[in-house]
C-alpha cells in the first residue's frame, strides 16, 4: 500500500528534513521517497528516488504505516538491500510523525538496522521487530557499531540474533528512554541487549521483559534480558520476567549478567545472582528477586505497544525523584509522570483508575408463575458495587407481547451510594390470550457513568 497523496510526492522544503510519503521498500526506482531512500538521502546528501537531498543533520519523519524490508539480502552495508544501514557522517533521527503509529519490519529476511557510521543516530517513536540474522552475528533488531545511539520511546519485539543481542547489540554508545524491549531471543548472550566490553548504556525508564538467551540450548549463553561487560548505567527500569535457555538450572541467569560497571538505581531485577550481576555501587534503591507483575506486550494505548503493570506490581511509584534519577516526564504512551506519589519503573505509568460506579441488578423470583390474564410482580434489586456513587440510578422492565408493563415501566432509584443496594418493583401483565409456556423478562439498570447492566427472568404462564 502506498501512503502518498499527490501534494506529498513534492520534495521537503524543509532543510534537514526528509519526509517519507511511501512504506514501499525501494531504493532508486519510482518517484516516491521510502525510508530506504531517505536514509541514503540524508547520508550522502544527494537526493535518492523521491527524496529531498541531506543537508548534514538530518530528521527522517515517518507517517503512519509498517514499513516491511521487502528488498531481500545479507551482508549489504551500502543500504541497497536487506537492513537499513546508516552509514554515513552526519547525525540523523528517525523519527514517527506526531501521533504517528510507525513499524518497521525485518520480515526474517535480516536484522532491521545496522549502525556502522560515524555521526549519532537517533530513533524515536517506532516499533523494531521482525529482524533476524543467523550464524555467528549479533543484533538482530538493531546493530550500534561505531557511535551514539538514541532510542527514545521505541519498541522492540519479536527479534532474534544467531549469536548475541536478540533485540539490541551494542558495541559503542547507546541511551534509552522510555523505550520497550520484549519478547526477541538470542542463541548467545543478551536475548534483550547485548553490550560487551567498552561499549557504554544508559537506560532511563526502559523495560526489558520476556527476552530468551540462549535460543540454541546449547549451554552457550546467559542473560535473558541484559548481557553487559562493558559499562551500564540502569535509572527506573525493569529487568525482569526474562529466560535462559540453557539446560540445567543452575546454568541458567534469566535476567543479568553484567561486568563490575553496572550501575543500577531504582531498578528491578526479577532474577538477581549477585555472582552473576556485578552491581558496581548499590544505592539501596534497587528491588530485586521480586515478581513485577507486567502484563503482556500489547496495546495500552499510544501508538506503541508496552508491558502494562498490573495492580500491585512493586514497580509503581518506585521511581527516584532527585538527581541523578529523575524519570522522564512522560512515558512511552506519552502519559505524563508521575501519577502517584513517585514515577513509576518502567516504560509503563500506571494511570489510577477513576472512581466509577459499577451495578449489579437482581430480579426476585428469577422464575414465577402465574395465569393468563393475571400480574405477575417482580421486586428487583440494584447494588452498586464500584468505587463512585451511583447517581440517577433507575431500572426499566423490557418485555415482548404477549406480555406488557402494568403501571410503570421504569423506576427510578436515585443516587445508590457505593457497596448499598435499593429496591423496587415492576409489574407484568399477561395476555387472556397468551400460550401457555414460558416467557423473558429483561430488567435493564442505568446511572451516570456506569455501564448499563442486563438481568433475566423467566415468567411461566400456566
Amino acid at each position: 500500500m502506498v501512503l502518498v497523496a499527490s501534494a506529498l510526492l513534492a520534495r521537503s522544503a524543509i532543510a534537514g528534513q526528509i519526509d517519507v510519503n511511501t512504506n514501499l521498500d525501494q531504493f532508486n526506482t519510482g518517484p516516491e521517497c521510502s525510508l530506504r531512500e531517505a536514509i541514503s538521502s540524508a547520508q550522502t546528501n544527494i537526493g535518492v528516488g523521491g527524496c529531498s537531498p541531506g543537508a548534514g543533520t538530518d530528521t527522517i519523519v515517518l507517517p503512519t504505516g509498517a514499513y516491511d524490508l521487502t528488498l531481500a539480502g545479507t551482508g549489504d552495508d551500502s543500504n541497497l538491500t536487506g537492513d537499513l544501514d546508516v552509514n554515513g557522517t552526519d547525525a540523523l533521527t528517525i523519527r514517527s510523525a506526531d501521533g504517528a503509529k510507525v513499524s518497521i519490519d525485518g520480515l526474517g529476511n535480516d536484522r532491521v538496522l545496522q549502525h556502522v557510521g560515524n555521526g549519532p543516530l537517533e530513533i524515536r517513536g517506532i516499533t523494531v521487530t521482525g529482524g533476524r540474522i543467523t550464524l555467528v552475528n549479533d543484533g538482530g533488531g538493531i546493530l550500534n557499531g561505531f557511535n551514539s545511539l538514541t532510542l527514545d520511546r521505541v519498541t522492540l519485539s519479536g527479534n532474534s540474533a544467531g549469536n548475541d543481542g536478540g533485540g539490541l547489540a551494542n558495541y559503542a554508545q547507546a541511551t534509552l528512554t522510555n523505550t520497550t524491549i520484549s519478547g526477541n531471543s538470542g542463541n548467545g548472550q543478551g536475548g534483550g541487549y547485548y553490550g560487551p566490553g567498552g561499549s557504554t548504556a544508559t537506560f532511563n525508564n526502559v523495560t526489558i521483559a520476556g527476552n530468551t538467551a540462549d535460543k540454541d540450548v546449547d549451554g552457550n549463553g546467559d542473560g535473558g534480558g541484559i548481557s553487559a561487560m562493558g559499562s551500564i548505567s540502569s535509572y527506573n527500569s525493569i529487568i525482569a520476567l526474562n529466560t535462559d535457555d540453557s539446560g540445567l538450572i543452575p546454568a541458567q541467569v534469566n535476567d543479568c549478567v553484567t561486568g563490575p560497571n553496572f550501575f543500577p538505581r531504582h531498578t528491578l531485577i526479577g532474577d538477581f545472582v549477585p555472582a552473576e550481576c556485578l552491581i558496581g555501587f548499590d544505592p539501596g534503591t534497587n528491588i530485586v528477586n521480586v515478581n513485577p507483575k507486567l502484563g503482556l506486550l500489547a496495546d495500552n494505548g499510544g501508538p506503541l505497544q508496552t508491558r502494562a503493570l498490573l495492580v500491585g506490581s512493586p514497580a509503581i511509584d518506585a521511581g527516584g525523584s532527585a538527581a541523578p534519577d529523575q524519570c522522564a516526564s512522560t512515558d512511552e504512551r506519552g502519559i505524563s509522570r508521575p501519577q502517584g506519589s513517585a514515577c513509576d519503573v518502567g516504560a509503563f505509568e500506571l494511570a489510577p483508575t477513576p472512581p466509577t460506579p459499577v451495578l449489579k441488578v437482581s430480579p426476585k423470583p428469577k422464575i414465577k408463575k402465574t395465569r393468563r390474564g393475571k400480574v405477575a410482580i417482580f421486586k428487583v434489586k440494584v447494588k452498586n458495587t464500584g468505587t463512585a456513587a451511583a447517581a440517577k440510578a433507575r431500572v426499566c422492565l423490557k418485555v415482548k407481547s404477549p406480555l406488557r408493563a402494568k403501571g410503570r415501566k421504569c423506576a427510578s432509584l436515585g443516587t445508590i451510594a457505593v457497596g448499598k443496594t435499593k429496591t423496587t418493583k415492576l409489574k407484568v401483565k399477561v395476555a387472556s390470550g397468551a400460550a401457555r409456556k414460558s416467557y423473558k423478562v429483561s430488567f435493564r439498570a442505568t446511572a451516570n457513568g456506569a455501564r448499563a447492566k442486563t438481568a433475566k427472568a423467566k415468567l411461566k404462564v400456566r
